[in-house]
């Protein structure tokens, strides 16, 4: 007999072993779900935590911890899990179209098409299938086409006419990719950008472009056809740049980390505050209300930022422990009894999972 059992009289003895039989039986209970109920379907789980986040138009690809990859969407704030794709590192969006990263190298998407001109015929792809020409990438991006990365430094580049992928003006020695063109070299340029060097990041918008410089400024490009209408330069006002080139954003300074929206934007410095500015209308900001933002401004909601995804009406960035939280109201025109209020400040992503 167990020495500690051996201490006590039977009626201790019994009341005890019954205390443990208790304990161990919530144990195995709560690992499941707190609220099962004996001969009733188990109560839904949540899946919280990711390792990889990309923001499209109007929804989001977010990469669960075992590479399953979830397509979540921003009106009905309610995510699918895309079939026929696993082992997933890395995905990247735009519009329609979607490409993910496995761990294996290769390359792989889905969706409709990204041209959306009139009268266009959209290809729609409703499972995922490889790309050719592409082996051993590291990372991938997305616009109207698509970049990777290869180990060897090497970038290749397709968009929805081709179904294979060929390599960009044999461009050597890249450090990070963006968008569907730009492309920082390991030497601080910037590929068709001889004006730029000492630079560290890069980040493509759907119009705009921006660059961090190693000095931790950040700038933005101007050229025609663009504008300040939502204050993307950050320079308080609404007013175009006299000419096009290249402007600094003006109050963001030991900066470490730049992200580019549909009009708006965000920067991380030293210490780990997050910085946005740009349109607002949908609270994509995370400032607690729509007001439009013509500088750049603290965010204090957000916190322990380690990656920032920015798409169109909405926004989202991944926390040190994996867990996501999206800034946006959208969901007030499409959702009953939406809590408008609460949407105004991130609000963590938690997908729901049926127990069998």
């Amino acid at each position: 007999m167990n020495t500690m059992f051996r201490n006590f009289s039977k009626p201790w003895r019994a009341a005890v072993a019954g205390v443990l039989l208790l304990a161990a039986f919530s144990l195995v209970a709560g690992s499941v779900s707190a609220s099962n109920t004996p001969g009733k379907d188990k109560s839904p789980q949540y899946l919280t935590h990711f390792k990889s986040i990309a923001a499209g138009r109007y929804h989001a690809l977010l990469v669960s911890i075992n590479g399953n990859v979830w397509d979540w969407n921003v009106e009905t704030e309610k995510a699918q899990l895309v079939p026929g794709i696993k082992d997933v590192v890395e995905v990247a969006t735009y519009l329609n179209r979607n490409v993910a990263l496995k761990k294996d190298g290769t390359v792989w998407e889905w969706g409709l098409s990204n041209d959306i001109s009139w009268g266009s015929i959209k290809e729609e792809i409703r499972r995922p299938r490889q790309v050719k020409g592409l082996s051993d990438i590291t990372a991938i991006s997305s616009g109207y086409g698509f970049l990777a990365l290869s180990k060897a430094g090497s970038v290749y580049a397709w968009d929805d006419s081709k179904s294979e992928a060929a390599q960009l003006e044999k461009l050597s020695n890249v450090k990070k990719i963006s968008g569907d063109s730009q492309v920082l070299l390991k030497d601080g340029t910037v590929w068709r950008e001889p004006d730029l060097e000492a630079i560290i990041d890069i980040a493509a918008g759907d119009m705009d472009e921006l660059v961090l410089k190693k000095d931790g400024t950040v700038w933005m490009k101007f050229e025609e056809g663009r504008s300040n209408y939502f204050g993307q330069f950050g320079n308080g006002t609404n007013t175009d740049p006299d000419s096009p080139g290249w402007y600094r954003v003006p109050g963001l300074e030991r900066v470490t980390s730049i992200y580019a929206g549909w009009d708006h934007f965000f920067a991380q410095d030293e210490d780990g505050v997050t910085w946005g500015w740009g349109k607002n209308r949908e609270a994509q900001l995370g400032t607690g209300s729509t007001d439009q933002q013509n500088s750049p401004v603290k965010l204090v909601k957000v916190k322990n930022m380690v990656r920032l995804a920015a798409g169109d009406v909405f926004s989202l960035y991944m926390k040190k422990d994996g867990t996501v939280y999206k800034m946006s109201n959208y969901g007030r025109s499409f959702i009953p009894n939406y809590n408008e209020a609460a949407s105004l400040s991130p609000q963590q992503i938690r997908i729901p999972i049926k127990q069998k």
